[in-house]
C-alpha cells in the first residue's frame, strides 16, 4: 500500500514538473493568443492586460488578436503588463 502511495506521489511530481518546464519554455518563446473571438473588430472592454511580443501592453487578449491581423507573428510574452 505504501508503495502505491509513493508511486502515485512520484507520478504526480513528474507530471507537475513536466508542466512547469513546458510553461516556462512557452513564456520565453511567447504563446499563441486565443483568437476565438468574433473578429468583427469589436472586443470586450474588460481589463486583463497581456504583453505582446512587440513590447506593447494590450488591454486584453482580444485587442492583441486584432493587432495580430496586421502583425501576423505577434504572440503573448506574458499575462500582465510589459
Amino acid at each position: 500500500m505504501k508503495f502505491l502511495f509513493n508511486l502515485a506521489l512520484l507520478t504526480a511530481l513528474v507530471l507537475l514538473f513536466a508542466g512547469y518546464i513546458k510553461a516556462d519554455s512557452e513564456s520565453k518563446n511567447g504563446q499563441e493568443p486565443n483568437c476565438d473571438y468574433p473578429m468583427s473588430g469589436v472586443c470586450p472592454r474588460n481589463l486583463n492586460p497581456v504583453c505582446g511580443s512587440d513590447g506593447t501592453t494590450y488591454e486584453n487578449e482580444c485587442l492583441l488578436c486584432l493587432k495580430k491581423k496586421v502583425k501576423n507573428n505577434l504572440r503573448i510574452i506574458k499575462f500582465g503588463r510589459c
